[in-house]
């Protein structure tokens, strides 16, 4: 009697490889785009909410300190300032790529109502737009 030993192979043959690497560059090249795009919204979005942070905490302290504050809006920053005497609170850059516009400067008063005011975040592909309201609410 005659036995046929058969051997399985073992590993990935070169083709096989190549079909496995084909597949998983179409998926990079699909996803990239889509994830560069979800990191400019987060970029965006990270900075508005920070700005609206920060307008809550120059509200706050307008009134507890009873001081007139102010924010400042350069194109890539703002500054929080004491306007009497004139001293800065903080100074926040934005994120790379992100640029801040503003209608005016935003002042606090010590009696707890705000200069109306709309800000605009913008990454060149979309925006976000802050409306400062007088009574201090920051409506997005």
């Amino acid at each position: 009697m005659i036995r046929i030993h058969s051997q399985a192979k073992n590993g990935f043959s070169l083709v096989e490889l190549m079909v496995v690497l084909a597949v998983l560059g179409v998926i990079v090249a699909i996803a990239i785009p889509s994830f560069s795009g979800y990191m400019r919204t987060a970029r965006l979005v990270g900075a508005t909410n920070k700005l609206q942070n920060d307008i809550r905490y120059a509200v706050s302290v307008a009134g507890s300190q009873r001081k007139t504050y102010r924010i400042l809006f350069q194109s890539g920053s703002y500054t929080l300032s004491q306007v009497s005497p004139l001293t800065t609170i903080l100074t926040r850059q934005m994120p790379q790529g992100v640029a801040c516009t503003a209608t005016d400067t935003a002042m606090f008063y010590a009696w707890g109502l705000t200069k109306p005011v709309v800000i605009t975040g913008a990454d060149g592909h979309g925006g976000q737009t802050l409306r400062l309201l007088s009574n201090g609410n920051v409506t997005p």
